[in-house]
């Protein structure tokens, strides 16, 4: 098959530090290494718990020009439409929507974080409902300058949620084009996953 298109940066929220029972521990790390193992890409997973952590890699990648290499963004965290949630994050504030707000960070911020280098790449939010303010993604895929970005318009079943996130990097491991995702009619990723891709709210812009 040849070497793939696209490598993966993954940047994963830690989820033992939820607030609640903890539901789940996903660790997408074994997932991407599935996808190493079989196609010999090119794979960085990086935990992150605070904006600062994900500022931090997004700069030293950045810097490091692996953003070329490694052109799919793939963000596992917790979401609210519009918004990524990064568990770290506290807040001063005796509130505890206060507290929780401040877990937040809106794509227009990751867009200034990003500085201009997620410019061509591939973004896939694997977070609930990040994906449900069409004007916030828009205004992000317009900021970043990315060729796509994707994500989930509803509260998502997590295991589920990892299938499909697969199944898509499956897909483009080998595009060269991947504006092709962008056309539901012809690309054969929405006609092979339609009924999970309907339960899960995917979507592509």
């Amino acid at each position: 098959m040849g070497k793939p298109e696209h490598g993966i940066i993954c940047f994963e929220t830690e989820w033992l530090h939820n607030n609640g029972d903890n539901r789940f521990n996903l660790q997408t790390n074994s997932l991407l290494q599935f996808l190493k193992d079989f196609y010999d890409c090119d794979i960085i997973h990086k935990t992150i718990l605070t904006k600062r952590d994900l500022e931090y890699y997004i700069e030293y990648f950045s810097k490091k020009k692996y953003m070329i290499k490694y052109d799919i963004i793939y963000f596992a965290t917790h979401g609210l439409p519009g918004n990524i949630i990064l568990e770290g994050e506290t807040c001063e504030e005796k509130d505890k929507i206060k507290k929780e707000e401040a877990k937040y960070l809106n794509l227009s911020d990751l867009a200034t974080m990003a500085n201009g280098s997620f410019g061509k790449a591939i973004i896939h939010f694997s977070s609930c409902e990040t994906f449900k303010d069409k004007v916030a993604i828009q205004k992000f895929k317009e900021d970043t300058g990315a060729a796509v970005i994707c994500g989930y318009t509803k509260s998502v079943n997590a295991v589920k949620s990892a299938i499909l996130d697969i199944a898509l990097f499956n897909y483009l491991m080998h595009i060269q084009n991947v504006g092709i995702l962008l056309n539901k009619n012809k690309c054969i990723f929405w006609k092979t996953y339609a009924p999970l891709i309907k339960e899960l709210g995917f979507d592509v812009i």
